[in-house]
């Protein structure tokens, strides 16, 4: 019944015609003058099938049935069939309204592409990504057309293509909807020629080429550094992301809209132009991703196959392990039946959204936890997730200054993690996350620490890491017993020595806060006779020496090769990034406290008297400051005599008379050294802005600390006393010579970003127990300026390490997976307390009460003493002399904002 209502339902005339004269705009270049009305034409047909099915007696009863409409439809019992020249003019109307749509919108044009035989498809079957040659297009019927009617009433339907596959190892044919096709190119469009993919012999004669370029591609991408993959994808991802948020912003090429689009009438005019906006916003083909793969590479060469296809073979692996870019297949537009071929709306990878890339890399990272190996945590996003758990597990919350529930204050793929593991948004959930992925070990794995005979609830450390810690301080322990023993019997082996420089007749000193757990360096001074190097006249008869912790047994390539340990700890520093010391349930450490503690510093009377540095020893003229000669030693020091900066400062301001007995040798070095260095210092502070502007900001940050009230506590004040200031100056010299031999070698330098350029004075290398990059910079000084621990780093290898070491600490980042990032950092967060204190003590004693503030040298900037909350002084110069005093009035106060704005007080 159905069958025979559908074409016995209505007489359509031929004359029957309707007239659209749209008003908007965008409609009215589409005006079409004699169309059948296809919306009309569905609502009879279903009235009609609903009469013969619902009412059977209805023709029955009533042998004539007329119901008036506007256009004057007869329904009656005589049925008449439309004939074959109105189902051909409606066809063809409806193909014309189309092309006409498309006609119309010119900026549409680019990203349609014809289908045909011989052309290259991306396709996704079984869940893999392809390349393969159109063979054919697959109609609905198995013969030709024989007549025209039969060609328009298929003309609606897109074809299944059979495409024959040249990658993924396959030669097999696969039968695919326009929904399986990613993207397609003409064989022009990729170096290729039309008899590469005319016949089928042909087909597989170039099948057998592209096996040669998907070696080739595997190649390239083995060739890139290690994760760079991974970096160059993130790098596009940001790219297409920020062209998508320009859209929202500037003025688009094409005035389309949500809105004009919803006014066409034809739902696959609309579909079509709604994929067109998303995919103007962020596609990306795989020859655009090959593109960014090898920016420097030969993309119209010979080799572009091979690139597509590692464009091809990255994409995919994004798709299944990262959560970037999302298959964004073909739109089906119209047919060309007797040319064999069809339009449609060219597809590729869309980047997502930054809401749904969080969500998606945090159910991946959650599945994949699953193995228990921390090992395969394969992409950044999964080391970024793992970095932010384990921030939350020392009881970090990533607060954003706004909401008031916990919840709502972590990181958005942090909560997308827990909640896909099934555990609460807590420190203990993040805890038992890093134990089920292995980052972490749970206290039943675990012997007590050497510390501390109690068992820990959780160690932050994998079973691997911490074997091959326990496996790092017993080979130390050996080593360092048998040339202890040979030093004791005055033995001069340089083998034995490990051909370093023997200081351990020279005393050093190690200066570092109160309860540093890690020393790290060390400073001392040497006769530079002694070494038979020029002494210049007038200059100085001192070289002296900064000694920082020698960590190549970790780093260096040949103790990779010699010790299993190395790696281990090399990969767990690398993932950690850095030390983390300002985390509400104590410090997170770039590596195992027992490896840490026995690379560091031994001081007399605590452990072994013996300790390999790497040591920069500088001449400078105490004249003029200049730095007359410096080089780089493999060295071991004695035992250093540790001292805080407060006991270093007491004894540079004291007299020598006044100085015990056993502290005379100290305070000698230290008169010695500092002198020196200060003198270096100074020179350099009058010959660079960028030493002046950071002398600047230091001095600003203790100005604040000494007039906060919240510095009162506990919490440890930022001062810049005299020995705070001798061992800032030797880090800053150390990474200065380092910089500066590495530069003269035209070496590569490692460095962290934001770290600064080598001829701005990037401090590198100066602390190996607490950043990883600084581990990398010492095997680069080691390879270069030492020859040893194997070859130099390359560029992309220092490249590399720096990415690393850039993605360690933006993972660390306060930021939100949301359109508006909400960053408060510590500073802000402190102003604001400073301004509500403020706040509190003009509500109490009147707001026009005077306050006392210090200028800070910064233009007009001030600090008020007492709370140490930062202003502006208005009605003054606008530059103020550094440190003066002055009485001001508050002129402007909004706390919540950081913002206050003072006058000058009138005398």
């Amino acid at each position: 019944h159905c069958k025979q209502a559908a074409h016995c339902t209505t007489h359509l005339p031929t004359s029957l015609e309707y007239h659209y004269v749209h008003s908007n705009p965008l409609l009215s270049e589409m005006r079409l003058q004699k169309i059948n009305s296809e919306v009309v034409r569905r609502e009879m047909y279903s009235t009609a099938i609903w009469i013969i099915l619902s009412m059977p007696l209805f023709l029955t009863i009533l042998p004539q049935c007329q119901r008036h409409h506007s256009n004057s439809i007869v329904l009656t019992s005589a049925f008449t069939p439309p004939t074959v020249a109105t189902r051909r003019t409606h066809l063809l109307l409806q193909q014309q309204r189309r092309q006409s749509a498309t006609d119309e919108i010119p900026f549409v044009q680019p990203y349609l592409k014809t289908i045909s035989e011989g052309d290259i498809a991306e396709i996704y079957v079984n869940k893999s990504a392809m390349l393969g040659v159109v063979k054919s297009l697959l109609w609905n019927n198995d013969k030709p057309c024989d007549n025209d009617e039969e060609s328009l009433l298929v003309a609606e339907q897109a074809p299944l293509l059979e495409v024959q596959i040249v990658t993924d190892g396959s030669s097999g044919v696969f039968k695919v909807d326009i929904g399986q096709i990613t993207t397609v190119w003409h064989a022009n469009e990729l170096r290729l020629t039309a008899a590469d993919c005319s016949s089928t012999m042909m087909v597989e004669d170039f099948a057998k080429r592209i096996a040669e370029d998907e070696i080739g591609a595997k190649k390239l991408l083995d060739g890139l550094p290690v994760r760079g993959d991974e970096l160059a994808m993130d790098e596009l991802w940001q790219s297409k992301r920020k062209a998508s948020l320009s859209v929202k912003t500037k003025p688009a090429a094409h005035s389309l809209t949500k809105k004009k689009i919803n006014a066409f009438e034809s739902e696959k005019i609309r579909m079509l132009l709604k994929r067109f906006l998303k995919q103007d916003q962020g596609l990306v083909t795989s020859v655009g991703a090959a593109r960014h793969l090898f920016p420097l590479g030969d993309h119209d060469g010979d080799k572009l196959m091979m690139r597509v296809i590692a464009g091809v073979m990255t994409l995919e692996k994004d798709s299944k392990l990262g959560g970037r870019f999302k298959r964004f297949p073909c739109f089906h537009v119209s047919n060309a039946r007797r040319e064999n071929k069809i339009t449609v709306l060219n597809g590729g990878w869309l980047a997502v959204d930054i809401g749904v890339k969080a969500m998606t890399e945090a159910k991946k990272f959650a599945q994949r936890e699953q193995t228990g190996d921390a090992s395969l945590l394969l992409t950044e996003a999964d080391q970024r997730i793992a970095r932010r758990l384990e921030c939350l597990a020392m009881g970090e919350v990533m607060y954003d200054g706004n909401s008031a529930d916990v919840h709502d204050q972590l990181e958005f793929d942090v909560k997308a993690a827990l909640d896909s593991m099934s555990l609460p948004l807590t420190p203990e959930g993040a805890k038992e996350a890093l134990v089920r992925i292995g980052r972490w070990s749970s206290s039943d794995e675990n012997k007590p620490t050497q510390k501390s005979h109690k068992k820990v609830e959780f160690e932050p450390w994998s079973n691997d890491v911490l074997t091959s810690a326990k496996e790092l301080v017993d080979y130390f322990r050996q080593r360092d017993g048998k040339l202890s023993k040979h030093l004791k019997n005055g033995s001069k082996d340089e083998a034995l020595l490990e051909y370093r420089m023997d200081l351990t007749k020279l005393p050093c000193l190690c200066v570092d806060a109160r309860g540093t757990a890690f020393r790290d360096d060390a400073i001392g001074i040497r006769p530079r006779s002694t070494t038979g190097r020029k002494v210049e006249r007038g200059a100085s008869k001192w070289e002296i020496l900064v000694h920082i912790t020698d960590v190549s047994d970790i780093y260096a390539p040949e103790s990779a090769k010699n010790f299993k340990f190395a790696p281990i700890l090399q990969n767990a520093a690398s993932a950690r990034g850095l030390s983390r010391y300002d985390l509400p349930l104590g410090p997170l450490h770039l590596l195992p406290p027992v490896a840490l503690e026995a690379m560091s510093l031994n001081a007399k009377g605590k452990g072994g008297e013996l300790n390999r540095c790497v040591t920069v020893w500088a001449y400078i003229d105490e004249r003029t400051g200049n730095l007359l000669d410096c080089g780089l030693e493999r060295t071991i020091i004695s035992a250093p005599t540790q001292l805080t900066f407060d006991s270093a400062t007491k004894l540079l301001d004291s007299d020598q008379s006044e100085i015990p007995g056993q502290y005379r040798n100290e305070k000698a070095i230290l008169d010695v050294f500092e002198r020196v260095v200060s003198s270096w210092n100074g020179r350099r502070l009058d010959s660079s802005d960028i030493a002046r502007k950071r002398d600047d900001r230091l001095t600003v940050r203790e100005l604040i600390d000494s007039e906060s009230l919240s510095s009162s506590s506990s919490a440890q004040k930022f001062e810049r006393k005299r020995g705070n200031m001798v061992v800032d100056s030797a880090l800053n010299l150390y990474a200065y010579s380092i910089n500066k031999l590495l530069r003269d070698a035209k070496a590569q330098i490692p460095r962290a970003p934001g770290s600064g350029a080598a001829n701005k004075g990037g401090r590198v290398a100066t602390a190996p127990l607490r950043r990883y990059i600084d581990g990398v910079a010492q095997r680069q000084a080691l390879a270069v300026l030492c020859k040893y621990g194997g070859r130099p780093m390359s560029k992309e290898e220092c490249i590399e390490a720096s990415n690393a070491a850039g993605m360690a600490m933006n993972s660390l980042q306060k930021w939100k997976a949301s359109k508006e990032n909400s960053k408060v950092g510590k500073d802000v967060a402190r102003q604001r307390e400073a301004l509500r204190s403020l706040a509190g003590h003009l509500a109490s004693v009147g707001k026009q009460t005077p306050i006392q503030v210090v200028t800070t040298g910064r233009g007009n900037e001030i600090i008020v003493r007492g709370v140490g909350a930062i202003g502006k002084c208005l009605g003054g110069a606008d530059n103020l002399p550094k440190g003066a005093n002055m009485s001001a009035i508050v002129k402007s106060l909004q706390p919540e904002k950081g913002l206050l704005i003072v006058r000058k007080a009138l005398s």
